[in-house]
């Protein structure tokens, strides 16, 4: 029965709970839009990956529902290491540009340090020229084309730069490691969605899907990194149609 499902949604990195709604309304399920700290919920200043997983591993028992986790850029990392903390609880995944996290730990001190001088920016900027370069970025070739932007970015300017810095070091990919038992003993779908334009992303999603033969990666042509704001569409009908093959589900 479709009541036994709902959808738990983790948004990327500087963005908003209800970002992700519009990939799922349509079904008319449950919707858990998850509110990562530092963006719309203040954050403690010992707050980390793990203990956010923990946070959300609480709330997220709440429900007595099957979950399909639904995670972009930063929520997608995220719910990669909520995954193993309710296995039983969860149905499915659809990862949207997600690192699975590194194998090397020379990688993951670079990747420290990134977030580092990023955050510093944060702090120190003015937030719409931060964005504007930030935007400006290969990973989001044609963003500022797409209608969506101007949208995007009004939003984007609600946050508070100092505790998007914050966020950004909590829950850097830096403190991910490439779980590779986790992908090779699969057990739910996995829906991987990158745009063609973004060729890291895209290459992570053909790795996945070699690794598991539960994945299925799709890519969006002519996107980036964030296909549902380039095209929301093509987005949405990749999703349903993920939806429909692995748990008989339909747009109401």
């Amino acid at each position: 029965m479709t009541t036994h499902y709902c959808f738990t949604l983790l948004h990327g990195f500087m963005g908003f709970s209800d970002d992700l709604i519009p990939l799922v309304e349509a079904y008319k399920l449950p919707i858990q839009a998850m509110q990562i700290p530092g963006h719309e919920l203040p954050i403690s200043p010992n707050m980390n990956l793990k203990k956010l997983t923990k946070d959300l591993k609480e709330l997220t028992h709440q429900s007595w529902r099957k979950q399909i986790l639904v995670g972009y850029s930063m929520g997608g990392r995220i719910a990669i290491e909520l995954y193993p903390l309710i296995k039983d609880q969860v149905a499915g995944m659809v990862l949207i540009g997600a690192h699975p996290g590194f194998q090397d730990s020379e990688e993951q001190v670079l990747r420290l340090s990134i977030d580092q001088k990023i955050a510093t920016k944060l702090m120190k900027e003015d937030f719409a020229e931060f964005l504007d370069e930030w935007y400006n970025a290969l990973l989001f070739k044609g963003i500022k084309e797409a209608p969506a932007y101007s949208q995007l970015i009004r939003k984007k300017l609600e946050h508070d730069p100092l505790k998007l810095a914050q966020a950004l070091l909590a829950f850097s990919s830096s403190q991910q490691k490439y779980h590779e038992d986790l992908w090779k003993n699969l057990e739910v779908p996995v829906l991987y969605i990158s745009g063609t334009e973004d060729s890291k992303y895209h290459k992570v999603g053909d790795q996945l899907q070699e690794v598991s033969s539960y994945v299925k990666h799709h890519s969006i042509g002519t996107c980036s990194h964030a296909p549902h704001v380039q095209n929301l569409s093509l987005v949405q009908a990749s999703i349903a149609s993920w939806l429909s093959a692995n748990f008989d589900l339909l747009p109401s």
